[in-house]
């Protein structure tokens, strides 16, 4: 039976209805409806209902409803719903799905995509024509291409059985979007004819043709270098030879050879050919038909030209501006920014809108208005909103706006959600994009990237859904599809408040709920505003309350249309209808309170209920709602704090309509914004209906009762300045707790008073504290200086200073002024920098800056209990208010002595005693301080403080020098008898050593010869002597002279051999001498110089040596240099400078040693004098010493030891040198002849001639440098 109107039509309609069933089974079209909110609802049954107007005229009611009774109803109505927003033709958003299959099924795929590009001029994403094929494109033609004139992102032509797609007035592929780095992509087809005649470019990205085998006019005709700009790598072909051959494949007569297939309308269009090699830079010419001549386009220009200006590119590098917006007569041109929409007007001054400005969009367009696709931030048409920003689907705009406070999570994403992608939308307030769940959701599918042979995407659990349940808002569409899913509502998205249509699924619909057949009802409780789109309700078999209501409401945009149609039938019988608190009127999206569009009696927290409940709800009769008491509130009249009737926690009374001004207003109390509770308390019974007596529940007890005067306000905690007590009431802290806290009414800090004062009173300071303690808390009204508070507060003897207590204080304290001042202004008890009011006296004393410092050019007036140390009591002045005046005595006066008085005035003249570091001097009774006794011309004596008339400290002087004088007598005596008795002990030990000297032992041998021995000479062999040549000493003498040497009795030391390993002769050229002079001796002159040996590596080194050269005719000299060396090289001891080796070199003979850059003793000791302690002189002795001994040791005499002939190898570490004069002496003597040769006379003991008397010299040297060479410079000359 058909529902048509009024029940008044019905036996019309019946009869009629067998009547014109078959004549109507094959009609084709639909009446043409005049209301954008006309509903159609088709029941299984074919039953329909047609509203909301329901007095149009019947004939055309009933065509309709024969109509949906025939077969080919529901092509129909698809049909009809296709027409219903017919596009002007402008900018389409395209699609992104790729080679997915997402939307439809296969049948459905033409009407999609016509859907989708028809009237579409401009597209902003991609151009998908994907799974096209006879059976679902029929006899229809893809006429829906021919308006696209240029795509942003790609084209992509992908499994279509098809014999030929055309694009006719495609001009562009701009590739901004790519797919796997193509801009036209061409696989799997059989086409024949893939025709694109007016292509001119493909700016960014390759273009791959590959299985789809019978494109011969792509490959063979159409001219690559055009689409490309010469550039043929970015093509890629996969196909097999089916076009070999080319007297097949022909094109037009008219197009020259070159084209997209065989017709005239596929002829291509050429303009980088125009130009000759080399002519243009950017290879874009046009035929100038004025002068028949090739030009070159303007150089903003992009896909050719037709005239040389600007204004005549085809596309542009830069912005494109038209003028009329893509209206007729429109003229465009390249320009590189667009024109602002924002000017100054130099009259006002100010920055106005320009009525002539453009917004820019893609860094390529410039637009008077932004396509509904997009977003508007500043001058700009975007996709998204920068970070930071955000739309406001609220306020129905298209603005970007700053956020305020933290941004809504916001995610971009297009395409279907299954279990990957489910993911990516955790948390999701907003979604930038759109939602799609169809079949595969659920089911599992191949991964669109990877494809089905490397990993499936798993089906997506109905439970997953669940993080859905956060989204408020959808940008552009909703799609629902799922047919067998277990989908049994669509309540995960209960919190959807808004579809905005940016986008439209198929460019029409903005929600498509269709084909799920175990959908039970919408669930989408939230739902409010529809922007833009069309909406389609269909095909949901188990579907309920769908058409429980009228969508006028919430779908706004213009011209939109809605189409309820083929779900369940029988659900008022199966009493799957609304629940009965919703208003029939409104209807539901579900079958529980929850889900009424609109409620009989009340709102409660989401819930329609016959009675709000009395415990933290009240009835707002406007609304109808049952809105929230205030959170501490457990009964109210209102939302406000100030509504309650009883409280959950803690209760305060404050004066009745007084106002929250301010925290520090203490003649009212209040709760400010901050001290709420920014999350509600949970409350158990949100939708219980309550049928007790409200009026009941909220009497107050009497005690509680608020006055006239007072208000009772329900707090979770007592605020900063209330305290608890025992019947959960918060009292009033004491005002001069301020907002900080109390625990009790005083003003003390502590248990029972303030948590801690602003402003407080300081005790004075106990014992040996420099603070005193916190006494109470005090207030001061913000209306006065702060620096008033002590005052206000009748504290005159306290002065106002910063917190010393910062636990307890937090700004200013009043500390007690000095005990001697009865007002002050600062701690001390001066008048001058503390303004102290004295109490008893006032002292005159020099002035004390910082540190104690003295200053004497300045007074100070001081606040003291009497005149007591180092004061005196002024009589002749007198004060007002004070008991007297005193002054300082005079600073040679005993100040701080413990009797006093100390002086009589301020005179040195009038003191009692005298400073301990002045001079006193009394004549009689009188008494004098000075600071020394020169002033009076008197003396002073050292063992009693004071000025006296006599020298004592002469007269001691004198004594003592006459006791030095006996004394010095005594020693001389002494030294005189010792002198004598040395002189005779000496005299004595020369007779003895005479007696020795004429002894001669003589020793018979076993063979007959006599050995004799004679002191001074070597062991002589007399052979045949007779004894009585011992009688005869001349005889003897000469026998034992002309005889040979005997071997010697004491073995000799075989380490006193030369070495002649170490004795080496070195060559001339392995010797660099320098010119500069290191000094000059007895035999010669000593040069710095280099030896160059040759190491075992087989590589020159260098070694500084000094180099000793000696130039004598004579060879005297040479004969003595050699013995120095042969000396040198048997000496070995670490204080002996050691011998490199010798040259030999002509005349010349160079004795080489190590190099000592110190240089010498002597004029070491000079240029370090003062420098070196007695440490160092000492220790040079002792290694001088140590040499000589060793020399001795050897039997060696130096004769020539002096400071110039020891070396400094370091500080610590001196070296001798020099054995020019040396002399060995033989075994068994001890003695030593000079004979001819230089002798050094300075430094020679006359006793060296011919004894071993080499340490005199360390005398000498140490009297060098311990006598400051005055021994050496005088009196040795």
């Amino acid at each position: 039976m058909f529902l048509i109107g009024s029940a008044a039509h019905e036996c019309c309609l019946t009869s009629l209805l067998a009547t014109r069933f078959n004549e109507t089974r094959e009609a084709e079209t639909l009446p043409d409806f005049k209301s954008p909110f006309f509903r159609i609802s088709l029941s299984y049954d074919g039953a329909a209902s047609m509203g909301p107007s329901t007095l149009w005229l019947p004939p055309l009611l009933i065509a309709l409803s024969l109509m949906l009774l025939s077969p080919g109803a529901n092509a129909q109505i698809a049909r009809t719903m296709r027409h219903w927003n017919h596009k002007e033709k402008g900018t389409c958003s395209g699609s992104a799905n790729q080679k997915a299959l997402t939307h439809s099924m296969v049948n459905d795929r033409f009407d999609d995509l016509r859907a989708i590009y028809e009237n579409c001029t401009r597209i902003l994403g991609n151009v998908e024509i994907t799974y096209l094929n006879t059976t679902n494109v029929g006899n229809r033609t893809l006429d829906f291409l021919d308006d696209i004139e240029e795509v942003k992102g790609y084209v992509l032509i992908f499994h279509n059985d098809l014999e030929r797609i055309s694009f006719k007035k495609l001009k562009i592929i701009w590739g901004d979007n790519l797919y796997d780095s193509t801009a036209l992509y061409i696989q799997h087809n059989t086409l024949k004819s893939v025709s694109m005649p007016r292509l001119l470019s493909v700016e960014k990205g390759r273009i791959y043709v590959a299985n789809t085998h019978d494109l011969c006019h792509l490959k063979k005709k159409v001219n690559l270098n055009e689409i490309l700009n010469y550039n043929k790598s970015r093509i890629t072909w996969d196909l097999k030879q089916h076009c070999l051959d080319k007297r097949s494949i022909t094109c037009h007569p008219k197009c020259k050879g070159e084209c997209w297939g065989p017709l005239e309308e596929d002829c291509q269009t050429v303009y980088r050919s125009l130009c000759p090699k080399d002519f243009c830079e950017s290879n874009q010419c046009f035929s100038d038909s004025e002068t028949n001549q090739t030009r070159c386009c303007h150089a903003q220009c992009v896909g050719g030209c037709t005239g040389p200006s600007s204004k005549d590119c085809t596309f542009c590098s830069g912005f494109k501006q038209c003028t009329n917006n893509g209206k007729p007569n429109e003229e465009c041109k390249c320009v590189d920014q667009c024109t602002s929409r924002r000017k100054y007007n130099p009259q006002t001054g100010q920055v106005e809108p320009n009525p002539d400005g453009f917004y820019s969009m893609d860094n390529r367009y410039c637009e008077k208005e932004c396509p509904e696709e997009r977003l508007v931030q500043d001058d700009v048409c975007v996709e998204y909103c920068s970070p930071g920003m955000h739309y406001d689907f609220s306020k129905g705009d298209r603005i970007c706006r700053k956020c305020e406070g933290p941004c809504p999570v916001s995610c971009k994403f297009k395409g279907l959600v299954d279990a990957d992608t489910i993911k990516l939308l955790q948390n999701c307030s907003e979604i930038e994009g759109n939602l799609q769940f169809n079949v595969l959701s659920f089911r599992g599918h191949p991964d669109p990237v990877l494809g089905l042979e490397k990993r499936k995407v798993s089906a997506m659990a109905v439970s997953e859904l669940d993080v859905l349940k956060s989204v408020r808002f959808i940008s552009e569409y909703l799609y629902v599809a799922t047919n067998d899913a277990n989908l049994k509502s669509l309540s995960f998205l209960e919190n959807l408040e808004y579809i905005g249509g940016r986008s439209l699924y198929g460019a029409k619909q903005s929600l498509v709920i269709s084909q799920n057949d175990n959908l039970e009802y919408l669930g989408l409780r939230k739902l409010k505003k529809i922007a833009k789109g069309d909406i389609i309700i269909s095909k949901n078999y188990e579907a309920c309350y769908v058409d429980s209501f009228n969508w006028t409401d919430i779908v706004t945009g213009v011209n939109a249309k809605v189409a309820v149609l083929e779900n369940r039938r029988v659900c008022v019988n199966e009493s799957r209808i609304c629940d009965s608190s919703c208003d029939p009127a409104f209807g539901c999206w579900g079958p529980t309170n929850a889900d009424c569009r609109k409620c009989v009696h009340w709102l409660q927290e989401g819930h329609c209920v016959d009675k709000c409940s009395s415990r933290g709800f009240f009835e707002n009769h406007e609304t109808r709602n049952c809105d929230r008491c205030y959170v501490e509130c457990d009964t109210c009249k209102g939302p406000e704090h100030t509504d309650c009737l009883t409280c959950r926690s803690y209760k305060l009374y404050r004066k009745h309509g007084s106002a929250p001004l301010s925290p520090l207003d203490f003649d009212d109390d209040f709760i400010t914004v901050e001290e709420q509770p920014k999350q509600p308390r949970p409350v158990s019974h949100l939708v219980e209906t309550d049928t007790t007596n409200a009026a009941s529940e909220n009497t107050l007890p009497p005690s509680e009762q608020p006055s006239k005067f007072t208000q009772l306000t329900c707090v979770a905690d007592c605020p900063s300045t209330r305290y608890y007590v025992e019947n959960n009431e918060c009292k009033r802290c004491h005002r001069s707790c301020y907002d900080l806290g109390c625990n009790g009414p005083s003003n003390e800090p502590g248990p029972l008073g303030c948590k801690k004062c602003k402003y407080a009173q300081i005790d004075p300071p106990v014992g040996n504290s420099t603070l005193g303690a916190v006494a109470r808390c005090l207030f001061n009204s913000l209306k006065v200086h702060a620096n008033t508070v002590c005052m206000n507060n009748d504290l005159l003897d306290h002065f106002v200073q910063s917190s010393t207590h910062p636990d307890v204080v937090e700004e200013f304290e009043c500390a007690p002024c000095d005990e001697e001042c009865s007002t002050c202004q600062s701690k001390g008890n001066s008048r001058i920098t503390n303004k102290c009011k004295c109490r008893h006296f006032v002292a005159y004393m020099p002035f004390h800056r910082m540190g104690g410092v003295m200053d004497t050019t300045k007074e100070d007036e001081k606040c003291v209990p009497g005149c007591t140390k180092g004061l005196y009591t002024d009589n002749a002045t007198s004060e007002v208010d004070i008991e007297g005046v005193c002054r300082m005595c005079h600073n040679l006066c005993d100040r701080f002595g413990e009797n006093g008085p100390h002086c009589t005035g301020t005179t040195h003249l009038d003191c009692i005693k005298c400073s301990p570091s002045a001079f006193s001097y009394r004549n009689g009774s009188s008494l004098t301080c000075v600071k020394n006794c020169a002033e009076l011309n008197l003396f002073t004596y050292h063992k009693e403080k004071g000025c006296f008339d006599t020298d004592y400290d002469t007269r001691d002087k004198v004594h003592r020098a006459a006791l030095y004088i006996l004394a010095a007598l005594f020693l001389v005596v002494v030294l005189i008898i010792g002198l004598m008795l040395w002189r005779r002990q000496k005299r004595l030990s020369k007779e003895l050593e005479q007696e020795k000297a004429n002894l001669k032992i003589f020793i018979l041998s076993p063979g007959g010869s006599l050995t004799a021995w004679l002191p001074g000479q070597r062991n002589r062999i007399v052979p045949n002597l007779a004894p009585s040549d011992l009688l005869d000493p001349a005889t003897l003498a000469e026998k034992v002279a002309n005889n040979p040497e005997m071997p010697e009795l004491i073995p000799m030391d075989h380490n006193a051999r030369i070495n002649k390993e170490r004795f080496l002769l070195i060559p001339k050229q392995a010797l660099s001498r320098s010119a500069r002079e290191l000094g000059s001796g007895a035999f010669g002159v000593v040069y710095a110089g280099c030896w160059m040996p040759v190491s075992k590596a087989g590589k020159p080194t260098k070694v500084p040596v000094a180099i000793k050269v000696v130039r004598d005719p004579s060879g005297r000299a040479q004969s003595e240099m050699l013995d120095e060396a042969a000396k040198m090289t048997m000496m070995r001891h670490e204080n002996l400078l050691r011998i490199v080796g010798v040259c030999l070199s002509g005349d010349d003979l160079q004795l080489v040693t190590l190099l000592r850059p110190l240089g010498n003793l002597r004029e070491f000791l000079q240029k370090h004098k003062g420098k070196l302690s007695g440490k160092e002189l000492l220790q040079y002795s002792y290694q001088i010493a140590s040499g000589m001994k060793y020399l001795t040791d050897q039997r060696v005499v130096h004769r020539d030891l002096a400071a110039r002939n020891v070396l400094v190898k370091n500080i610590h570490h001196v070296e001798i040198t020099d054995f020019g004069l040396a002399k060995l002496i033989d075994i068994g003597a001890d003695s030593v002849q000079v004979g001819e040769g230089k002798v050094a006379i300075k430094w020679l003991a006359l006793e060296a001639l011919e004894k071993q008397v080499g340490y005199y010299f360390i005398g000498v040297l140490y009297v060098i440098y311990s006598k400051d060479h005055l021994l050496a410079n005088n009196r040795l000359k």
